[in-house]
């Protein structure tokens, strides 16, 4: 079974400026997608955004929702999620730690939520990266992290 961690990643976890490649969200698809641990970037995969411009598409998102909306939590205000799920040595291969990140943010999202999945080959163990924004495509807030912390354990159907 995967061992999972969700972290969550706000505007102000950055030194950038407003740069938005320098918020939380930038490095961390920056590090996620990093061509050494992703096959040549072969085991990037995203929905509903581009991979390259993701972080400045969530931000985007989340500055329209605090226009609609007025609430602006500031440097506090969550912009994304970042799941890693990670497999024991020889538990599985990069398609199925693929397979299953994929599974797993579809099942917490509904399909709602852009994300980005980057699989990690660089390590004995195989593990994944999935980074999606927290509003979905009708500009509400996601529910996903209260979801999370009703179940202590996320499980897959395939025994990982």
């Amino acid at each position: 079974m995967a061992t999972v961690r969700l972290i969550s990643l706000h505007a102000g976890s950055g030194s950038g400026g407003g740069n938005p490649a320098a918020s939380a969200p930038g490095r961390t698809t920056d590090y996620i997608e990093n061509g050494e641990k992703t096959n040549s970037g072969e085991l990037v995969f995203s929905y509903e955004c581009d991979p390259l411009t993701a972080p400045q598409e969530f931000l985007l998102a989340k500055r329209e929702y605090a226009l609609k909306t007025g609430r602006d939590q500031g440097e506090r205000d969550v912009i994304a999620y970042h799941l890693r799920q990670s497999f024991k040595p020889g538990e599985c291969d990069a398609e199925t730690a693929a397979k299953v990140a994929w599974e797993t943010v579809m099942s917490l999202t509904k399909g709602r939520h852009a994300f980005v999945i980057a699989v990690h080959t660089d390590k004995a163990h195989i593990h994944s990266h999935t980074v999606f924004k927290v509003i979905y495509y009708r500009g509400y807030v996601s529910d996903t992290l209260y979801k999370l912390r009703r179940h202590k354990r996320l499980r897959h159907t395939d025994g990982l």
